[in-house]
C-alpha cells in the first residue's frame, strides 16, 4: 500500500513521488487526487474543518499519518485534537521538539493520539505520572524518563553536531530600568496584586465566582506589570490608564475591571493573551484572547490563516475599545528597552564592515507596532510576520529578509514565527521580554540556530530590572530543569534504550519467523 503522510512538501524530493495540497475552500474538489497521489500535504485549521464537515480526510483508512509540530494537539478539549485522534491509520506519529509546553498533560495528549497503550486514556498516565510527580514521590520523574525514552526516537542538537556541525551561540542579557513615571504606574498595580493575592482587599463577598473573578484580575494585573516593564503605559488598556490616572485615591471599582477590554491575540494593540501559572503542570498555562473578528475572518477566509493556539482561546466581543477598530498607534517616547534595542542594532549592524542581520521577537503585536515604528525613523528597514498574516504574505516576507540587502530587520511575534520559517539568513536574535513559556522561546531561536546557519548566532535578552521580569526568568529555569529531568533521567542512557528497543523488536520478529 501506498504512503500517505501528512508533512511538509520541503522534505521530499521533486519527481520521486506523486503528491497533492489540500487546502482551501475549494479542496473537495480534490478528492479524486487523495486516492492517487503518495503524499498528501494539508494543515491543522484543514484538518479541523474536514472533521467538522465529514471531509474526505476522515473516508480514508491511511497508511501512515504524520503530525508535524504534533504539540499543536497538546490541548485534550480542541477541536484539532479530537480531529487528530478521528484520522484512521495503520501507523501514527507524532514530531516535535517540544513534547511538554505547559503541563505534563501536554504530553499525554501526544500518547493518546499515537495510541501508546495504557496510556491511551487521561486517567491512566495521571495515575502513573502526574500524580507520583505531584505528590513528589522520587519515582514520578524516573517513570516519565522511561517512558519517554521507550517511545520516542530523540534527535537533539548534539546528534546532529555529528554529522552538520552548527556555529556556536552565545547569549547576552541586557539590563534596562524603568523611567520614574513607568515605575510610578508599576508600583501602583503591582500593590493593586498583592492586595487581591494577599485577600487583604474586601473582595465580592459571598458572590459565586469570586475566587475565579479573584483569579482573571490577577493575571490582568500580571500582565499589566509585564506590559509596562515593555513600554509603560502604552501597550496598557486605555480603560486602565485611566484608573491609574485618576485622580483621588485611585480605588478600583474590581465590578468595572471585570469589563476592563484585553486585547487581540491576532490583531495586537492590546494584550496578546491572559497567562498565569498553575501549581503542578510544570508551572505555567494560558489562554490567547481572539476578538470576534479576527475569530471570524480566520475560520472564513480561504487563506488558511491559522492561529496558533485556534482551540484553546477565549472570545470577546467587540466594543468600542476592540483593538480591530483602534486608530494607529500614536507618536510616543521610545521605552529604556527600545533605546537599549537600537543601540544594540547600531553596533551590530553600523560598527562592522557588513552590516548582520536580525530577528526580533515580542510576544505582543502593539510592541511590534511600535518596535517597527521607533527602528524605521532611525533609518532601518524591516520585515514583518505576525498572526495576521497569510501564508503568502509570509512568504513574501521572508524572501524580502533574505534576498533584500536593505532588509536587516526581521520583526515577529513570537507566537507566529516560533515554528515554521528558517531565519537562518540573521545571525542575531533580540528577545523583548522573557515568555512564560521557555519552550516556546527555545523554538524560536531554532528559526535561527539551526541547520543551514553559518555564523556564530548572538542572542540578546532584554529585561527591566526589580520587576516580575526576573520572576518569569526564575519560572523559565524553574521549568527547563524540571523537563530535562524528566527527559535525561540519570543512568539511563538514550543509546542504551534504543538497543533494547531493537534487540526486543528482532526477538519477536525472530519468533514469528519460526512458527511461520
Amino acid at each position: 500500500m501506498r504512503e500517505r503522510i501528512l508533512t511538509r512538501r520541503s522534505h521530499i524530493h521533486l519527481g520521486r513521488i506523486t503528491t497533492a495540497i489540500y487546502l482551501g475552500s475549494g479542496r473537495k474538489t480534490l478528492q479524486d487526487s487523495l486516492l492517487n497521489s503518495d503524499v498528501i500535504l494539508t494543515t491543522y485549521e484543514t484538518m479541523r474543518r474536514d472533521w467538522e464537515e465529514g471531509g474526505p480526510l476522515f473516508k480514508v483508512q491511511w497508511y501512515r499519518v504524520v503530525l508535524d509540530e504534533a504539540h499543536h494537539i497538546r490541548t485534550r478539549n480542541s477541536q484539532t485534537f479530537k480531529a487528530a485522534c478521528e484520522i484512521q491509520a495503520w501507523y501514527r506519529w507524532c514530531l516535535t521538539g517540544t513534547p511538554i509546553h505547559n503541563s505534563l498533560d501536554d504530553f499525554a495528549a501526544l500518547l493518546t493520539f499515537v495510541r501508546v497503550p495504557v496510556f491511551m486514556k487521561k486517567n491512566q498516565f495521571d495515575f502513573w505520572i502526574t500524580r507520583p510527580i505531584k505528590e513528589k514521590h522520587p519515582y514520578g520523574l524516573k517513570r516519565l524518563g522511561l517512558l519517554i525514552k521507550g517511545i520516542c526516537l530523540r534527535r537533539t542538537k548534539k546528534m546532529i553536531e555529528l554529522s552538520h556541525p552548527l556555529p556556536d551561540r552565545r547569549e547576552k542579557t541586557t539590563w534596562v530600568e524603568l523611567t520614574p513615571r513607568d515605575r510610578t504606574l508599576y508600583s501602583f498595580f503591582e500593590k493593586e496584586a498583592a492586595n487581591i493575592a494577599s485577600g487583604s482587599y474586601r473582595y465580592n463577598n459571598g458572590h459565586p465566582n469570586s475566587s475565579d473573578r479573584q483569579n482573571n484580575n490577577i493575571l490582568k494585573l500580571i500582565n499589566f506589570l509585564r506590559l509596562i516593564c515593555d513600554h509603560g503605559e502604552q501597550l496598557l488598556p486605555r480603560s486602565a490608564v485611566e484608573i491609574w490616572s485618576a485622580e483621588g485615591d485611585k480605588i478600583i471599582d474590581w465590578q468595572s475591571f471585570q469589563e476592563l477590554q484585553v486585547a487581540c491575540d491576532r490583531c495586537g494593540l492590546e494584550i496578546d493573551n491572559t497567562q498565569g501559572w498553575s501549581s503542578i503542570e510544570l508551572d505555567i498555562s494560558y489562554t490567547p484572547v481572539i476578538c470576534a473578528a479576527c475569530h471570524a475572518s480566520t475560520r472564513g477566509n480561504g487563506t488558511e490563516i491559522e492561529f496558533t493556539y485556534p482551540d484553546n482561546s477565549m472570545l470577546i466581543p467587540n466594543g468600542r475599545d476592540s483593538p480591530c477598530f483602534a486608530a494607529k498607534i500614536r507618536a510616543a517616547q521610545q521605552s529604556p528597552k527600545l533605546k537599549a534595542l537600537i543601540d544594540n542594532l547600531r553596533q551590530e549592524q553600523f560598527l562592522t564592515a557588513k552590516p548582520k542581520s536580525s530577528v526580533i521577537f515580542s510576544s505582543w503585536t502593539k510592541m511590534v507596532d511600535l518596535t517597527q515604528q521607533f527602528l524605521e525613523a532611525n533609518g532601518f528597514v524591516c520585515a514583518r510576520i505576525d498572526g495576521q498574516l497569510s501564508l503568502e504574505g509570509r512568504s513574501k516576507a521572508i524572501k524580502q529578509f533574505n534576498l533584500d540587502p536593505k532588509c536587516t530587520i526581521m520583526l515577529a511575534t513570537i507566537g507566529s514565527a516560533a515554528e515554521g520559517v528558517d531565519l537562518t539568513a540573521a545571525s542575531n536574535v533580540h528577545l523583548l521580554e522573557p515568555h512564560w513559556n521557555p519552550m516556546v522561546e527555545a523554538q524560536a531561536l531554532d528559526r535561527v540556530h539551526r541547520i543551514g546557519q553559518a555564523r556564530e548566532v548572538l542572542v540578546t535578552r532584554y529585561v527591566t530590572k526589580d520587576t516580575i521580569e526576573t520572576y518569569v526568568q526564575w519560572i523559565q529555569k524553574e521549568k527547563l530543569r524540571l523537563i530535562q529531568q524528566s527527559l535525561d533521567p540519570q543512568n539511563i542512557s538514550q543509546v542504551d534504550t534504543n538497543d533494547r528497543r531493537w534487540k526486543v523488536t528482532s526477538q519477536k520478529h525472530q519468533s514469528v519467523a519460526k512458527r511461520s
